[in-house]
């Protein structure tokens, strides 16, 4: 979808100044006219007309008037393009189908480009194609989401002129008009790099983060405001040093810097690695609250929890991070954590007898943990 969509901006001053300059020739006009014994009304509409059609048609058509040349040079210095192209992983989710068409709705004006990448059957890239007709829907061969997301930001890059990417789920919303508001803001400085609107619990004034802090002793984010009221949250733009999935908005210039996502995350903890290349780049990261988001948090009927896959994935990524930018304290703080924390989700599982996946997926986790102690890096 090529829809251009402009942030305009007059130059209000500059304007001023010209109608303040016109007011001789204004003046000169009216009294030829009272001098003509013409009535009020039609002498000022004369003088109006007369100084419109030499300030307007005038330099527009000759384009010798200082007025009309320095007027569109403020309006090209002033104005910005917003080209952002978005990017959502479809992977056998069908039964969301429906509410993504909704919810894709309500920020697709603020759109200038769509992909969808499918990293599940390929078959599902004809109803894809049926309900998103102006999007570019890439196959991916394969399931490691960080892949598949690597593979549109290199279509972006390579073949589009958009300014930024947005990653955004098919299960979340955002608010209309939104994404116009979050590109201004993220364009205002050049060290911004990144920024995210607020996420909201599902259909819900309750806030799920405002943006992360990365916790350095264990690799983990701590997610900002988690539970407070949308009202009580401070203040309107705060940086942060992560960014949780879901909604994010990403300067072009970011991904040429900092290069394409870690294919070896595969999935969960990518946004921490993502936090630390940019503030190595020197790039800040925001969330605001002047846009609301929304995760809808939508599963398959009869599944309400995580895959066994992504408990073993949000186990050995922290650990492998760790070892990846940080030494043996930080290593072991990451392990320790996860390490913890699957103890407690197996004994969990045993007290309350959550059944045999629940049992299954604990296992899995701590499979993770000695995953990323030992993987190859």
């Amino acid at each position: 979808m090529q829809s251009k969509k402009k942030v305009f901006t007059l130059p209000w001053r500059f304007i001023v100044k010209r109608i303040i300059s016109s007011i001789p020739y204004i003046a000169i006009c009216y009294t030829t006219g009272k001098c003509l014994n013409l009535n009020n009304i039609a002498t000022l509409f004369i003088a109006l007309l007369i100084c419109g059609f030499y300030f307007g048609v005038e330099g527009l058509f000759v384009l010798k008037l200082p007025i009309v040349r320095d007027f569109f040079a403020e309006i090209k210095k002033t104005n910005t393009l917003m080209k952002i192209a978005s990017v959502t992983l479809f992977c056998n989710e069908g039964f969301r189908l429906n509410h993504w068409v909704q919810y894709f709705s309500e920020y697709k004006d603020d759109i200038y480009l769509q992909i969808i990448v499918n990293n599940g059957n390929p078959e599902d890239t004809i109803p894809l194609k049926s309900a998103f007709p102006d999007a570019v829907v890439l196959f991916s061969k394969t399931s490691n989401m960080i892949a598949s997301y690597n593979l549109a930001i290199k279509y972006v890059l390579e073949k589009t002129d958009a300014d930024s990417i947005l990653q955004i789920t098919n299960d979340l919303r955002i608010e209309k008009g939104g994404l116009a508001q979050i590109h201004e803001i993220l364009f205002r400085e050049q060290q911004y790099g990144m920024i995210s609107p607020i996420l909201l619990k599902k259909d819900s004034e309750i806030v799920e983060n405002y943006g992360a802090e990365i916790d350095f002793s264990n690799m983990l984010f701590r997610h900002i405001d988690r539970n407070v009221h949308y009202k009580d949250v401070k203040p309107d733009i705060a940086f942060r040093t992560g960014l949780p999935g879901g909604c994010f908005l990403t300067k072009r210039v970011v991904y040429e810097n900092i290069g394409l996502q870690d294919e070896r995350i595969n999935m969960y903890s990518d946004e921490v690695d993502t936090g630390i290349k940019c503030a190595n780049k020197g790039y800040k990261l925001l969330s605001t609250k002047l846009v609301k988001s929304w995760h809808q948090h939508i599963f398959p009927s009869g599944r309400n929890q995580r895959s066994c896959s992504a408990s073993y994935f949000m186990s050995r990524n922290p650990i492998y991070l760790a070892r990846k930018y940080y030494g043996v304290s930080v290593i072991w703080g990451a392990f320790g954590s996860r390490f913890k924390l699957s103890l407690i989700e197996l004994m969990s599982c045993v007290h309350h007898f959550k059944g045999r996946e629940s049992f299954v997926c604990s296992l899995y986790s701590f499979k993770g943990c000695f995953a990323g102690l030992f993987m190859k890096m």
